[in-house]
């Protein structure tokens, strides 16, 4: 919508005064529609007459630029498609852009350097379209419906402004690489995947398309994750894990990669499962859901089985006086709870006492035990962000028994070295604030399922992270983002 101060505004009165005095002008105004695709038809025409007009090495050098260019021209006028691409392809942390791969890029300053994931450049230019598009009148957030992120904002600005003064205080004096981290991982994906989305949803529509978006994407990781079973040569236990091809790996090589991204997705095939009147739709659905969970499972991933718990004891406790209602409705179901609950604990306990998980086990627990040794030597602010991995390879007792440093396997860990005491309570507010705001708007809310769903959904990124290293990336905190963008149509005040 355009605003009435706004420069757009004048120029599309401009032309309609225009076009109503002199109806037989050449060019009439022109429809929505018309304006895309005019756009998109000049963006196109500019990059291909740039290609052709200018020496090859010379478009090379301005490669980057000319490509920022024909982005912005192309999706100025379409932020939610470029939204829907975001939210498609951010759970590929492994489909990795590095700059020094290219020679074009190798001479120009810092451009080499730069190396991230696709969702990540994306995010970047979303947001930077975004930015141009409020300027410009294009984008009118009503900031009023925004307070539950105005306030949650407000907490997680606390822990990055302590954040901040542990980066100036960080190990060794290495504050110019702790706040690199600060910025590029804390501050960039909160306000890309967490502040974007609620400015830019505008309609409840949007975020079921995007849950529609995840359960198929996750469908389709499950599918690719099980045909690792058959074309994927594995030692040990056999388990769902992501794979290469020709050595292009969108999901990594880690199963717990695959993994985070089953366990956030799959509350959506729930809501589609429950939304769904069709019984035929509702089949494939139920069916897809099952394969999700399997391949979840089927990942051996020991956060994935402590995340898909805590989601089935939310379900439950919402569900509770339905499932016991159904459940009696079943003849011999001590026998079936007994046999697949027997089954499930017996393959856990059998796996978990393998000596491959004993030894991750322990990897674990040692570094758990050097993180709170390390924390205890400075308590208040840490070593600063970013300097786990240092810190932790400066250890040789690590290094001799399990060889290079890693990050930390929990945020608890993460933060309590980096951040000090003070920096885990205050993530620790702004957690327990958001869940109690979540579950809060889920008692409020009409659309139940729905916001069930998308709670489900946010105890699916943040638990898994007590395990795992990925929380400072798009797969934690965009399902707190889109959360949050279902929580501003609310009617009542939060």
């Amino acid at each position: 919508m355009i605003g009435k101060n706004s420069f757009w505004y004048n120029i599309s009165m401009f032309r309609k005064t225009r076009q109503d005095n002199h109806p037989n002008l050449l060019f009439p105004r022109l429809s929505p529609w018309e304006q895309e695709f005019t756009v998109d038809a000049a963006a196109i025409l500019l990059f291909w007459s740039l290609l052709l007009l200018l020496p090859l090495q010379l478009f090379l050098n301005f490669g980057l630029v000319l490509l920022v260019v024909f982005l912005v021209v192309a999706f100025i006028f379409k932020l939610e498609l470029l939204f829907y691409i975001l939210t498609t392809v951010t759970f590929f942390t492994g489909w990795e852009i590095s700059f020094s791969k290219y020679e074009w890029a190798r001479n120009i300053v810092y451009l080499s350097s730069v190396n991230a994931p696709l969702g990540d450049f994306i995010g970047v230019l979303l947001f930077g379209l975004s930015f141009l598009a409020i300027i410009f009148g294009r984008l009118h957030p009503v900031w009023k419906q925004k307070k539950i992120l105005i306030k949650l904002s407000t907490l997680y600005g606390l822990f990055l402004i302590w954040s901040f003064v542990c980066a100036l205080l960080a190990v060794d004096h290495n504050w110019i690489s702790s706040l690199k981290y600060l910025l590029r991982n804390m501050i960039f994906v909160y306000l890309v995947f967490v502040v974007m989305p609620v400015v830019l949803i505008d309609k409840l529509e949007t975020v079921k398309n995007i849950l529609k978006i995840w359960f198929g994407v996750g469908l389709l990781a499950a599918l690719f994750g099980f045909s690792s079973l058959y074309f994927f040569a594995q030692s040990g236990w056999p388990r769902v894990t992501p794979y290469g091809i020709a050595g292009f790996a969108p999901l990594g090589y880690n199963h717990n990669l695959i993994a985070e991204m089953l366990v956030v997705v799959l509350p959506a095939g729930l809501y589609l499962f429950l939304k769904t009147k069709n019984k035929k739709q509702k089949q494939w659905y139920f069916l897809g859901l099952i394969m999700t969970l399997l391949a979840a499972l089927l990942t051996l991933s020991r956060a994935a089985w402590l995340t898909i718990f805590a989601q089935a004891a939310v379900l439950f406790v919402v569900y509770f006086s339905e499932i016991k209602f159904r459940l009696k409705k079943i003849t011999n179901l001590n026998f079936y709870l007994i046999l697949v609950v027997t089954a499930i604990f017996g393959y856990m306990i059998f796996f978990l006492t393998s000596p491959i998980v004993q030894s991750s086990t322990s990897s674990r627990f040692a570094m758990t035990d050097i993180s709170f040794f390390l924390a205890n030597r400075s308590p208040i602010h840490g070593y600063g962000p970013g300097m786990f991995v240092e810190l932790l390879g400066s250890v040789r007792d690590w290094t001799q028994e399990y060889g290079d440093a890693l990050d930390a396997h929990g945020i608890i860990q993460k933060i309590i070295v980096e951040d000090g005491y003070v920096g885990l309570i205050l993530i620790c507010i702004f957690l327990i604030y958001l869940f109690k705001k979540l579950w809060l708007v889920y008692r409020l809310s009409d659309d139940k399922e729905l916001y069930m769903i998308l709670f489900m959904s946010v105890v699916g990124a943040v638990i898994f992270q007590f395990f795992n290293t990925s929380y400072f990336t798009s797969v934690m905190w965009l399902p707190i983002g889109l959360a949050l963008s279902a929580a501003t149509f609310l009617k009542k005040d939060l």
